[in-house]
């Protein structure tokens, strides 16, 4: 922003920003209105934030764009694996008058990338400007992409995204290779509930619950590793 000689206005507080915070700080000077996910942190507590819908209205009331910073470029619903609600792509893309960007390597699992996906206009701007030949990614990582994308199309991701067949995998399944890796470790193991993180950037507030295999540390770095884990 600083580069292209926007001048960035905050609105709003740590803890509250409402839609009127956004239009009390329009100005005829005023370009767009962005909207920045807060990455690897929740607050808590007495919040509130604008939401997408609210922030759309405005920016058709004004006529002015909408820039979203997604913070993830997630192409699931999260919480159909028990986890929290991520800002799904899909969702948030329903809603006109808005220029979308995201990282393509983190919930998409794709190549590392960044991805700007909204109106033509705007597309074809981005296009034009000296930066965009610079920051542009190779044909490999765009071949990757491809191929992660089309898996998507295709309903097959939690088959063939590797992040995406961990995160569906059965509990059972997880059951079944924690209790394999708790036997090859003689006795030296138990299986107990834990709890670890996916993506911390994205849902840093949802712990996801899995069985796994407790070792000592005498044994830890000396067990075998079981067929198949």
């Amino acid at each position: 922003m600083r580069q292209s000689g926007a001048k960035l206005v905050e609105v709003g507080t740590t803890n509250c920003t409402y839609a009127a915070d956004y239009e009390q700080a329009i100005s005829p000077h005023t370009a767009a209105l962005l909207r920045v996910h807060s990455s690897n942190f929740q607050v808590v507590g007495f919040t509130h934030s604008t939401t997408l819908e609210e922030l759309t209205a405005l920016g058709q009331k004004h006529n002015l764009p909408v820039f979203d910073d997604l913070g993830s470029g997630c192409l699931l619903d999260t919480t159909t694996f028990g986890l929290g609600r991520n800002r799904w792509c899909s969702t948030v893309w329903r809603w006109g008058q808005r220029q979308s960007v995201f990282p393509e390597t983190n919930s998409s699992a794709g190549r590392r990338a960044g991805i700007i996906v909204g109106k033509k206009q705007f597309i074809d701007r981005l296009r034009k400007h000296p930066l965009a030949r610079v920051m542009r990614i190779d044909k490999i990582r765009l071949a990757g992409l491809a191929a992660t994308l089309i898996s998507y199309l295709k309903g097959q991701a939690t088959r063939e995204v590797p992040v995406w067949v961990m995160i569906a995998a059965p509990l059972d399944e997880i059951e079944r290779r924690a209790n394999q890796w708790a036997a090859a470790a003689s006795g030296s193991a138990h299986v107990i509930q834990g709890e670890s993180m996916v993506g911390g950037g994205s849902l840093p507030e949802a712990p996801y619950q899995r069985g796994c295999s407790q070792l000592s540390r005498q044994t830890a770095a000396s067990t075998s590793r079981p067929p198949g884990c």
